[in-house]
């Protein structure tokens, strides 16, 4: 299967679960934040040769074996690299109360 049908088939799911999700009264904040996190444009590797790494930082890196990790910048182990995610504040709350033993106010035990 392309790449492009595969896509097109991942749109046009995201695009029936959004529409069934706003047609039920279970659509919430939850639920919300899913699909944004859907529409949300997805990260590309980065070519060295275009953009070179930043030197002396945490990357994610491609090696040559094509396996995506986190490290610092070398040519002879990485082909690829790209920014590290941001946590934003509201999943570094979450994992505060996971590290403080408060599991169940996050649902899980």
């Amino acid at each position: 299967m392309k790449k492009v049908t595969v896509f097109a088939a991942a749109i046009a799911a995201r695009d029936f679960l959004v529409k069934k999700l706003k047609d039920t009264s279970e659509f919430d904040d939850i639920t919300a934040d899913l699909i944004r996190a859907c529409n949300e444009p997805r990260a590309d590797w980065l070519c060295p040769t275009h953009y070179p790494p930043p030197r002396g930082i945490k990357l994610q890196v491609l090696t040559w074996g094509g396996i995506g990790t986190e490290g610092h910048w070398d040519h002879k182990l990485y082909c690829a690299w790209a920014p590290m995610p941001n946590t934003p504040e509201h999943i570094k709350h979450r994992m505060m109360l996971y590290a403080t033993g408060r599991k169940s106010e996050l649902g899980i035990e």
